[in-house]
């Protein structure tokens, strides 16, 4: 990796950008004043939000299946009532 420090067109500001990629690897005075210990609890953080988003995905696929089971058998049901089967279609109907 090779990184470049260039000045923030907007701000001013000192820009580190990695060459090979063109993203910004850290952007100002936020290399300089980094607190390794709010750093680790900002991981915790994210890693029991990513734990969090992905339990009420999971639950949610859950409920989407109940819920389209629930959908199909209730249309399955109408349609035995009402005898409705659709029209049949031939081939020689699609000329």
């Amino acid at each position: 990796m090779r990184f470049q420090d260039i000045q923030c067109p907007t701000c001013g500001e000192e820009i580190e950008v990695d060459l090979d990629t063109g993203k910004v690897v850290s952007h100002g005075d936020s290399k300089k004043n980094l607190d390794l210990s709010n750093v680790a609890q900002s991981l915790k953080e994210q890693a029991n939000r990513r734990t969090e988003l992905f339990q009420m995905s999971k639950e949610e696929e859950k409920t989407k299946s109940e819920r389209l089971d629930k959908l199909f058998s209730k249309e399955e049901k109408r349609i035995k009532e009402e005898k409705d089967y659709g029209k049949f279609v031939r081939d020689i109907d699609l000329d």
